[in-house]
């Protein structure tokens, strides 16, 4: 199999103008989101990060939580709370993520006349 010489450069040189175009708080992952619109994180600085629901459950959930702060509230667009988490990483808050997804997917439990689901978040 023959490999084109013509692409391999085409790739360096798409590689140096990336890099040259991003920041360098790009590319420590800062201001990079993780979630969706419901429930979403980034890293605004080093050693801090914010949570931001749409979701009055995850809200309490969130504000429950002994090492949170609540940071941003609004209502004139929607229902917004953005919490603040020090010391923490980007991968634990994805990990809280999809903790908090997990509770909210209906379970399926077997009941002697058959399948029934079973919402956790309503529990």
């Amino acid at each position: 199999m023959r490999v084109s010489r013509a692409g391999q450069g085409r790739k360096s040189s798409n590689r140096r103008l990336m890099n040259a175009t991003t920041t360098a708080s790009e590319r420590k992952n800062f201001n990079h989101v993780i979630g969706d619109s419901d429930l979403c994180a980034w890293r605004p600085v080093s050693g801090v990060v914010w949570v931001q629901t749409r979701n009055p459950k995850h809200a309490v959930r969130l504000a429950r939580r002994s090492d949170s702060r609540l940071v941003v509230r609004g209502m004139a667009g929607g229902y917004l709370k953005t919490f603040e988490f020090a010391g923490k990483t980007l991968a634990w808050a994805g990990r809280l993520i999809r903790r908090y997804r997990v509770s909210e997917t209906p379970k399926v439990m077997r009941t002697g006349a058959g399948l029934k689901l079973e919402n956790l978040a309503t529990a």
